[in-house]
């Protein structure tokens, strides 16, 4: 019995330690993008590094939780859940960022804080929804769903905008690497609702590891990279 456990936990630990290695690209990349935002918009930096704490902090719980459940740890259910709501909002801090950012780049007027009302709105009810949910049905899954579709704009936003920065400083690379890290979530979201194996697990997490890794390589590309074309891109 004793060798069985040993081996059960050989087997889980690597993986749920691994698991920390895309949370560190991730951090990276979201001080970058922040750093990227200082250059332009200064007093949305705040809302960029919150939005990036925010990230990191939902891929932080996981973590910590798969790294528990390996140790034969307390199962602490709430941190596990909490990975979606914190990268919705996360995302969406950050995008809002970033639409600033290019307007100013590209000439334009951002606009109001009261422009953002009604999706700031929407965003919210659908996170007070997800949460009441997760408390009357014992912490199913099904209340995951409007958070992984706001997750999925709000990341798509970052990486839209990511493009159109790149493509102002003629850093294609980078641009790849952004388009390649959405991919990457959109086939990481298909694969989470398969019956999960080891290989799968550690498929999912190699691909999560390598579509973070690209988010950072991008970002820091683009920080580091003067504005060559200030225009508006259509």
């Amino acid at each position: 019995m004793r060798a069985s456990f040993l081996f059960a936990r050989l087997e889980t630990l690597p993986l749920a330690l691994q698991d920390f290695v895309p949370v560190a690209a991730t951090a990276a990349g979201c001080w970058f993008l922040a750093r990227y935002v200082r250059q332009t918009q200064p007093e949305f930096v705040q809302v960029a590094v919150v939005g990036g704490a925010l990230v990191v902090a939902g891929g932080a719980s996981k973590a910590i939780w798969k790294l528990l459940r390996a140790l034969d740890g307390p199962d602490y259910k709430w941190l596990d859940a909490a990975l979606f709501p914190f990268l919705a909002w996360g995302f969406a801090l950050l995008a809002w960022a970033l639409i600033h950012v290019d307007y100013t780049e590209t000439g334009g007027t951002p606009r109001p804080l009261g422009a953002w009302k009604v999706p700031i709105g929407i965003s919210a009810g659908l996170s007070v929804l997800a949460f009441i949910l997760s408390a009357v049905t014992d912490w199913s899954r099904a209340w995951v769903i409007p958070m992984i579709a706001l997750m999925t704009l709000a990341d798509l936003s970052v990486i839209v905008l990511g493009v159109k920065a790149a493509r102002r400083r003629a850093r294609t690379p980078a641009a790849v690497l952004l388009i390649l890290n959405f991919v990457t979530v959109l086939g990481l979201t298909r694969l989470a609702a398969v019956d999960q194996t080891r290989g799968l697990q550690w498929i999912e997490q190699l691909g999560n590891t390598a579509g973070n890794g690209a988010f950072a390589v991008a970002w820091w590309m683009i920080e580091r990279t003067r504005l060559v074309a200030n225009k508006r891109h259509g």
